[in-house]
């Protein structure tokens, strides 16, 4: 016989084990794929999205003590608002970037940041 609390139990383990799985997914992108010095070496090239089309326009690289980073501008469609976007390109694969749009409604900008 399968009761309500049981049928609950059984649920609750099989979502609190799909928890513990997720993480090891998000991470599945090399670390290398989010380092400043390869980014910079993208400008220029296309990458794609379910939104469309981003080119990388520009990138501007910053050392600190112990951070690097690097700040990308993307032209891309119009009217876009901020957010992840999970864009993807022949030779990085799929990378995820939070781009805030800039004033123009075509740019987008997006700061990569690492510890060294």
């Amino acid at each position: 016989m399968n009761s309500p609390r049981r049928s609950f139990l059984r649920r609750l383990a099989a979502a609190g084990a799909g928890a513990l799985v997720a993480p090891s997914l998000a991470l599945s992108e090399p670390a290398s794929v989010y380092q400043p010095d390869h980014l910079a070496s993208l400008a220029g090239e296309t990458f794609r999205a379910s939104a469309g089309a981003f080119r990388l326009v520009e990138t501007e690289r910053t050392t600190q003590p112990r951070v690097e980073s690097c700040t990308l501008v993307f032209s891309g469609p119009d009217g876009l608002s901020d957010g992840i976007q999970r864009l993807r390109h022949p030779e990085v694969g799929r990378i995820d970037l939070f781009l805030k749009a800039q004033a123009s409604g075509t740019r987008y900008e997006a700061t990569v940041t690492q510890l060294v």
